[in-house]
């Protein structure tokens, strides 16, 4: 049995879990068991310390956290890297009003939950731009109502395409995607 740890969050990395299991799992010798999780990070987590998970999807620079928040030591010893998946695109949605990221400079910036591939890449973004914000961690609906009252800054959503949640957004909505250097 292989456990393929493919993310609550990211419909993406489930999709591929689920077709991974209908093109493999043969019922007799090999059978494998896609999971849910909690997304990007809790996929490594599962990976390194749940029993029965032998394969986790994630993002490479879940690694780079795990290395320097988390301090996860000979991380480079337990892991396989086995192929590279589509690359996910980092956006950042505001507001009319904000024109550059460093607009966002001490604004509330919504990053998704905690170990969302947003939280992760988002954090690292901001970081290396030198831009501190304050940081907070709503679900995607309940930042996008905060972001249209006014209550955000900015949401960041790290996601491959097709980008369906940014396609629903009206063209008059007052909000648009800030470029990022």
């Amino acid at each position: 049995t292989v456990g393929v740890a493919g993310g609550l969050l990211s419909g993406t990395y489930m999709t591929f879990a689920d077709e991974l299991a209908q093109v493999l799992d043969d019922g007799d010798n090999l059978r494998v068991l896609p999971m849910v999780t909690y997304g990007a990070a809790s996929n490594l987590d599962d990976l390194l310390y749940l029993r029965g998970v032998d394969i986790a999807m994630t993002q490479a620079d879940v690694f780079e956290y795990f290395r320097t928040q988390r301090k996860t030591p000979n991380l480079e010893n337990r892991i396989d890297y086995i192929v590279r998946l589509p690359v996910s695109e980092m956006h950042v949605l505001a507001r009319n009003d904000i024109h550059s990221i460093e607009d966002l400079r001490g604004k509330k910036v919504n990053f998704g939950p905690a170990g969302s591939a947003s939280s992760l890449t988002g954090s690292i973004v901001f970081q290396r731009l030198g831009v501190q914000v304050e940081q907070v961690l709503y679900d995607n609906p309940t930042a996008m109502q905060k972001l249209k009252s006014g209550e955000l800054g900015a949401l960041v959503r790290v996601i491959p395409k097709p980008i369906d949640f940014f396609a629903k957004i009206p063209a008059n909505s007052g909000l648009h995607l800030v470029p990022i250097p």
